[in-house]
């Protein structure tokens, strides 16, 4: 009986791994140039999202990844910034029915640290891509997985250009409509958890049934160690 690939449905010959994959790599990796390899995975993750991931879940994209996650942690600073000044408005515009840039509280004015805030924001959403790609590491570690941290870490930073786009937006919406921009934070976050969950598939072990237990089991220990931390300093 002939078997099909997993991945486009083309018969498989003889047994023999489908090249379907290897359209996706090529594409990646013809551009040797920084900009235009960057352009290719963003564009990948759009249009062959899946085949995006798998072409870039390796060590050799480690230093791109740098760049992306980057650009992400900028983008979250930027939203944070958004929503702050957002909330600002919305709590000044129900109490007291102003606007600026200073919102007085009740007798309490109240200057928003936008710097301190965007600073703030970025470097912790760039330590936290690593702390979360180590607990998914040796997670998948457990689970009999052999895929290096740098491949896994690769992996998590390709599927954030979801997250960081859906960033972008929901920063330019935050100036218009706050609810509406954090329903586009909160859809670009569920299909970045989707992405996450496929692409596991291409680090993890070979029993596909585990694939959620990792996913679970990384992001349960990633929240009680922000928890612990945060009892920790706070």
């Amino acid at each position: 009986m002939a078997k099909f690939c997993i991945n486009c449905g083309k018969a498989l010959k003889d047994g023999k791994p489908c090249d379907c994959q290897k359209e996706m790599e090529n594409t990646v990796f013809q551009n040797n140039e920084l900009v235009g390899k960057l352009l290719n995975i963003f564009k990948g993750m759009f249009i062959k999202p899946i085949d995006t991931m798998k072409a870039c879940a390796k060590k050799e994209f480690f230093g791109v990844s740098l760049i992306l996650t980057g650009v992400l942690s900028i983008l979250s600073g930027l939203f944070a910034m958004g929503i702050s000044k957002g909330s600002y408005e919305l709590v000044n515009m129900l109490m007291l029915g102003g606007s600026s840039s200073s919102y007085l509280l009740g007798t309490v004015s109240v200057e928003i640290p936008y710097i301190q805030i965007f600073l703030a924001t970025a470097i912790v959403t760039f330590g936290l891509t690593f702390a979360y790609s180590g607990i998914l590491y040796l997670v998948n570690k457990l689970f009999k997985g052999k895929s290096h941290y740098q491949s896994i870490y690769s992996l998590y930073a390709v599927a954030s250009i979801i997250i960081s786009s859906s960033l972008a937006l929901a920063t330019i919406l935050s100036l218009i409509n706050l609810s509406l921009a954090l329903v586009v934070f909160m859809l670009g976050s569920l299909l970045n958890f989707v992405y996450i969950v496929k692409g596991i598939r291409f680090i993890g072990p070979k029993d596909e049934n585990k694939y959620g237990y990792i996913y679970l089991s990384a992001t349960v220990i990633y929240i009680l160690v922000i928890f612990l931390v945060l009892k920790l300093f706070a």
